[in-house]
């Protein structure tokens, strides 16, 4: 993947971490959660991953979530509770993508 995206001049950070304590250190324009959410131990941590992860993403940014359909209603029901600050692209089968329209105020 990397190389891939160095052939065609695209900056990619691939970071390999424990999700439910990995604090990003910088905003991006892209997070991908791929098939990790459904590991987790209970809503709350998951939760927990998905504000975490949604405030690593930067204004007109995207997060891109595959995960399993059990989590289906989850996931929206987290984008859907900041609909100032998110709008969700496609709902569909295990994929879930949302476009950053806004930052959160700290």
């Amino acid at each position: 993947m990397l190389e891939e995206a160095e052939s065609e001049n695209l900056a990619v950070d691939g970071v390999i971490a424990d999700i439910t304590n990995y604090e990003a250190p910088d905003l991006y324009n892209i997070v991908v959660i791929d098939s990790v959410l459904h590991m987790l131990q209970n809503d709350e941590i998951r939760n927990a991953v998905l504000e975490k992860s949604s405030n690593a993403v930067c204004k007109a940014g995207f997060i891109l979530i595959a995960d399993t359909p059990k989590h289906k209603s989850l996931i929206c029901d987290y984008f859907k509770s900041v609909p100032k600050v998110w709008k969700i692209i496609k709902n569909e089968k295990n994929f879930f993508f949302a476009h950053k329209i806004a930052l959160v105020k700290s």
